[in-house]
Formats: C-alpha cells, sequence, structure tokens
C-alpha cells in the first residue's frame, strides 16, 4: 500500500477540506482560544475516571454522556445488556479515534437534544493512552497517517465554550477524502457511535462555568461495524499431526464489495451502523493471521452422559463488511498443508446475514477418510454482539 507522505491536521473546523486544512465558514463551530472555554479532557467509558485525571497536578470536573437526553435516530432501540457483551469500547491504547463535535440543539418533537443541522463539525483525531493495570484509558491529541493509523502526539487539547455538545466518534480515525467521503473494505477493523443500542448513542453533555481546571468527559461506548468471521480446524484423529497454510492462505468470496459513504460536510453518515448488502461472487478475501488455541468439544456418550475434551485448533478469522449471503453464499476455500500434504478444501456459508457488531464462528473437523483428508463443518457458536478483539488470553485452559 502506498501512503501519502503528509499527515492529517488534527483538529479541523471544516469536513470538506479534512485532507487540507481548516476554513472558514459561517456554518462551522468555532473553536476558541483557552481564555473562552474549557479545555475538554476525554476518558474511554469504563474507565474508574472518579479521582483520576488525564493531566497531572490539575483540578477536573467528571462530565459523563447522558443518552436519555439525546433525539433517537431509530425507534425502539434496544438495551446493551439485552445482547452484548460489556466490553464494548475495547479500543486499544495505540489506537486512533476521530471525533466528530457538533453544539447540540433541542428536538422540536420530544424536547430531547441533536447536533445543530446544517453545521460542520469540529473534526479531531486523537489516540488511546492509559494504563492497562489499572483500566484508566484515555486520549490524546494527535496526527494520523494516510492509513488512519498513529503518527504522532501534536496538536492543542479540545477547548469547548459553555453550552451543550455532541460528540460522533469512530475508531480508526481513517482519512477523509476531499469531499469528507469515506472509503471502507473488507479486512479492515471499523467502530463507531451506533443508533441501534442507547448505550452506544453519540454523546451529548452540556457545559457551563466552573473554577475547576479542566472538565473531564467520559465518552459512550462504541460498537464494531463489521462482522468477524472465525474459522477454525481441529482433528481428533491421532494420525493427524500438524496443519498450517500455503502462501494462499484461506480465501473468502462473496462478500460485499468496498463501500464509499459519500457524505457531505455536515451529515457524517457512517459514524453509525453500517449498511448490510448483498455479496458479490467474485468479491474475495485472503485470509492469513493464523493462530493456535484450545477449543473445547462436548462429545456425548450413548448413555447420555458428555465429556468436554480440549484440543489445539488452528484459527483464522476476519472483520468483513456487514454482507446478507441468504441467496448468494459465502464461499470459503482452504489452502493447507495437512501432515507436509498440500490439502485444499471447500465450504459455503449461505443462507445467512452476517451483520455488524456479530461474530460468526465455524469449526471444521479435519479427519483422514479412506486415505483421503476430509473436513466437517459445523457452525460452532450462535450470533451474538460481542467483544471483537481477539485476546489469546480468553483461550487458556482453566
Amino acid at each position: 500500500m502506498t501512503y501519502m507522505k503528509h499527515t492529517l491536521t488534527v483538529c479541523l473546523g471544516s469536513l470538506v477540506l479534512a485532507l487540507l486544512g481548516a476554513c472558514s465558514s459561517d456554518n462551522e463551530v468555532p473553536q476558541p482560544g483557552k481564555e473562552e472555554g474549557h479545555r475538554v479532557d476525554i476518558v474511554l467509558s469504563g474507565s474508574p475516571a472518579a479521582g483520576r485525571t488525564v493531566g497531572t497536578g490539575t483540578r477536573a470536573l467528571d462530565v459523563t454522556g447522558n443518552p436519555e437526553k439525546v433525539h433517537p435516530e431509530l425507534e425502539n432501540p434496544r438495551r446493551v445488556q439485552q445482547i452484548l457483551n460489556p466490553y464494548l469500547d475495547d479500543m486499544a491504547i495505540g489506537s486512533t479515534v476521530r471525533l466528530l463535535v457538533w453544539p447540540a440543539v433541542k428536538n422540536s418533537t420530544d424536547d430531547k437534544w441533536q447536533r445543530r443541522p446544517n453545521t460542520a463539525p469540529l473534526n479531531c483525531t486523537f489516540v488511546v493512552r492509559g494504563d492497562a493495570d489499572t483500566h484508566f484509558y484515555y486520549l490524546r491529541p494527535c496526527s494520523v497517517k494516510a492509513d488512519g493509523s498513529f503518527d504522532k502526539e501534536v496538536g492543542t487539547p479540545l477547548i469547548l465554550r459553555d453550552g451543550d455538545w455532541i460528540i460522533y466518534a469512530a475508531s480508526p480515525a481513517l482519512p477523509l477524502d476531499d469531499n469528507a467521503g469515506l472509503k471502507l473494505t473488507n479486512g479492515q477493523e471499523y467502530m463507531s457511535s451506533d443508533w441501534r443500542y442507547v448505550e452506544t448513542y453519540p454523546t451529548y453533555f452540556h457545559l457551563e462555568p466552573t473554577d475547576e481546571d479542566v472538565v473531564q468527559m467520559t465518552l459512550n461506548p462504541v460498537i464494531h461495524q463489521n462482522a468477524r468471521l472465525v474459522l477454525s480446524l481441529y482433528s481428533e484423529n491421532e494420525f493427524i499431526s500438524s496443519v498450517d497454510l500455503l502462501n494462499a492462505g484461506i480465501q473468502v468470496n462473496g462478500l460485499q464489495p468496498p463501500v464509499y459513504y459519500n457524505s457531505d460536510e455536515y451529515s457524517m453518515n457512517y459514524t453509525d451502523t453500517l449498511q448490510t448488502t448483498w455479496g458479490k461472487k467474485d468479491e474475495s478475501l485472503i485470509l492469513l493471521n493464523k493462530y493456535i488455541t484450545p477449543v473445547r468439544i462436548r462429545h456425548q456418550a450413548q448413555d447420555g452422559s458428555d465429556s468436554i475434551v480440549t484440543y489445539h485448533a488452528f484459527n483464522v478469522m476476519a472483520d468483513i463488511l456487514p454482507t446478507d449471503a441468504t441467496s448468494h453464499p459465502l464461499n470459503i476455500l482452504f489452502s493447507g498443508v495437512v501432515n507436509g500434504v498440500p490439502a485444499n478444501f471447500s465450504y459455503n456459508l449461505n443462507e445467512k446475514v452476517f451483520r455488524p457488531g456479530y461474530y460468526y464462528h465455524y469449526l471444521g473437523k479435519i479427519d483422514i477418510k479412506e486415505g483421503v483428508v476430509v473436513v466437517d463443518w459445523g457452525f460452532n457458536s450462535w450470533e451474538a454482539d460481542v467483544d471483537l478483539n481477539y485476546n489469546e488470553s480468553q483461550y487458556e485452559d482453566n
């Protein structure tokens, strides 16, 4: 991949010129000087913010986003605890985050807060910093490279005037084009605010005069917008001693093609649920990120008793764009090596919708039948909204 040599401006007043610099317009959010407003430090939800501050020697007023005061853009949103793993904003230290900050106004129908129409937001990029031992995570201003990865800590803190504000968040801070558009591809992790769940609403908060040095605002959680596909291969056959990939890896065909969110300087429609569309058979992704983990298999005896046996599984995983495969299946082509001998397997995942923020785990048992290596596939786990950051420790034997 060829990277642009320049970096993005840290905090811009307009999205139209997001790659070029800030510009002036009557519809832009003003960015006041420090003497005119509050320095707002951002901490991530789940951090023990009480009694902790991002800066040393500073006094902080803690402010938390209130989803109950936000005008919902979808009817009947669900609650996180109904369906979600609680680890939502699992942005690792070093991840980049784009914050879009709008002044908030009340909606005329329900008197709740929404972003001001026809207003370009402040567009700021940050990096996640913190302490993994204390679970205190916060954002620092930074510049990002052309692929959205961290470049260097640079820029001024977020400074806002008294009033009402609403923040939309997305991670990583992928680059925007000159028209404030964004391109997303398969194999690319992406998280954002989401109107499907109350807890993942954009963050609304109110600022008023205070004697504290800074306002420390807790950002609402974000949620993955990809579907995560996990493929695991294991064997109960004692004569199968090794499994590996050829250079061709595992190919997934039939995915949603790369999508371009053609926004404008005001809407930013990609800071919400990604669209699920039909896949195309020629849209493919090569998976090479293999790892080995234990997998627990339940065996049931003829007398009705069961036991759980642990095997080592060969795994690959990928973040894919949400894809409707109810009529056109996803085709999985495994190009690997079993006991040092090349082996190819194919499997179709059909009549399935791979939705944003869900994971899908397929388990394949490798065996030898009549001298031929075969794989029996099965859908191992139910679909659920889950923590999509792979953590090897979760697979350790108890």
